[in-house]
């Protein structure tokens, strides 16, 4: 798990953390992570004197360094430049290819069109289920990277009807909590 705010010990180094997070993960795995990263230079410092952007690839070697077979990510490119995004999107499509499931959250419209399939969510509520393709073909826009162009301004939103939001459907009895019984 990535977590939107980062959750590493601040005085301690960042080859320590993703040591400590990867429960154990040998030397040369951490090493190979941070430097993957491109953080091995500074895996020896601590984090407290490194950027957020810096603070977020820790963040990220952490979830990483014990390959798992799920990983959530929350926000994970936030602060990181557009050369290091796309390597992150390289390695969660490599990650995908060999089998991980990999939930991301994000509001950046532009990083959806990495996913398989999306989920839209607002106030809590399931909007659309659906891939990046039938998005933009629905909303009219095109996406980076993608035929057609680079813009992902689509038709604007319709007119709210008495200041009334649209009705949301409600998410699907599979992902809800079962009813408490009243034993």
């Amino acid at each position: 798990y990535m977590p939107q705010e980062h959750a590493l010990y601040e005085d301690l180094s960042a080859r320590f953390n993703v040591h400590f997070f990867g429960r154990g993960a040998p030397a040369d795995r951490v090493d190979g992570m941070l430097h993957f990263l491109g953080l091995g230079d500074r895996a020896g410092d601590a984090v407290q004197t490194m950027s957020g952007g810096m603070k977020q690839r820790v963040s990220l070697a952490c979830a990483l360094v014990g390959s798992p077979e799920l990983l959530l990510l929350d926000e994970p490119t936030a602060g990181i430049d557009p050369l290091l995004r796309e390597r992150f999107w390289s390695e969660f499509r490599r990650l995908r290819d060999g089998g991980a499931s990999l939930l991301v959250s994000t509001h950046q419209v532009d990083e959806a069109v990495h996913c398989d399939r999306l989920l839209l969510l607002r106030e809590g509520g399931l909007v659309a289920d659906t891939t990046p393709q039938a998005l933009m073909r629905r909303g009219g826009g095109t996406a980076p990277g993608r035929p057609g162009g680079g813009r992902l301004a689509g038709r604007p939103p319709p007119p709210r009807r008495g200041g009334r939001r649209p009705a949301l459907r409600p998410l699907p009895a599979a992902w809800r909590r079962p009813a408490a019984s009243a034993s």
